[in-house]
């Protein structure tokens, strides 16, 4: 019985360090990036706003994008081509005190949000190294 328990953790440990497939240069120079989205800005601001608890307090700071890029989800099983916006936010929180900066990764495909990420990691864990990621460049063509 042990013996099973320890194959199976074997395996599942391998299925899952098989990390982020990443596209080939003929998949990034043949890629559909659908349409670009004229007006990210005001999406992206509207978008983030509807989503704190003082939207009128947002400070928004530190613009990238929008730039052509692909992503993958979080297992890194569905890649998807579009354009990507990462943007720094600082908005009060229900005690009335700023939270400080907050970084967030929009994601769109023909000028629609279809991901999005960041915000609410906290700093030292994985969910903070991937938003950083996603805005480093890493996934940009």
């Amino acid at each position: 019985m042990r013996k099973i328990s320890l194959l199976i953790l074997l395996v599942l440990l391998i299925l899952g360090c098989a990390g982020v497939q990443t596209p080939t240069y003929e998949q990034l120079d043949k890629a559909d990036y659908g349409k670009f989205p004229e007006n990210s800005k005001e999406i992206v601001t509207k978008y983030i706003s509807s989503n704190l608890i003082d939207p009128y307090s947002a400070v928004f700071s530190g613009w990238q994008g929008p730039s052509k890029g692909w992503y993958a989800d979080y297992w890194g099983k569905n890649i998807s081509f579009g354009y990507r916006v990462c943007v720094q936010v600082n908005a009060k929180n229900r005690m009335g005190g700023y939270t400080g900066q907050k970084l967030y990764f929009i994601f769109f495909r023909d000028g629609n949000i279809v991901a999005r990420e960041g915000g609410d990691y906290r700093p030292g864990t994985m969910g903070e190294q991937r938003i950083y990621e996603l805005c480093s460049g890493k996934y940009i063509k």
